[in-house]
């Protein structure tokens, strides 16, 4: 169910200062392990990691983040950090390599 215009892999860029931007990342359902396993759906995050790696690049900026995926999302670090080692700009300037 999508709400809000929210759905798994939606990321929504907000600029809070001149040089700033927060990126909110749709990557989970719920927050409680059920049934079907953790909340994180690590293809979510995947689409959400591309997709704020190519707003980096657009802005010319670096991203910062926590780990992610772990935690209350009770996904596994390791899966965390294989999907963010696919974002272009993650930890240094775009264009870096």
């Amino acid at each position: 169910m999508v709400r809000g215009g929210f759905a798994l892999g939606a990321v929504q860029f907000v600029r809070v200062q001149p040089y700033v931007w927060v990126a909110n990342m749709i990557g989970q359902r719920g927050v409680k392990r059920g049934s079907s396993g953790p909340p994180i759906r690590y293809p979510a995050l995947a689409l959400c990691l591309h997709q704020l790696g190519a707003k980096a690049v657009e802005l010319g900026a670096s991203v910062h983040l926590p780990r992610i995926g772990c935690g209350l999302a009770g996904g596994g670090l390791v899966e965390s950090r294989a999907a963010d080692r696919r974002t272009p700009g993650r930890g240094r300037r775009a264009g870096d390599r």
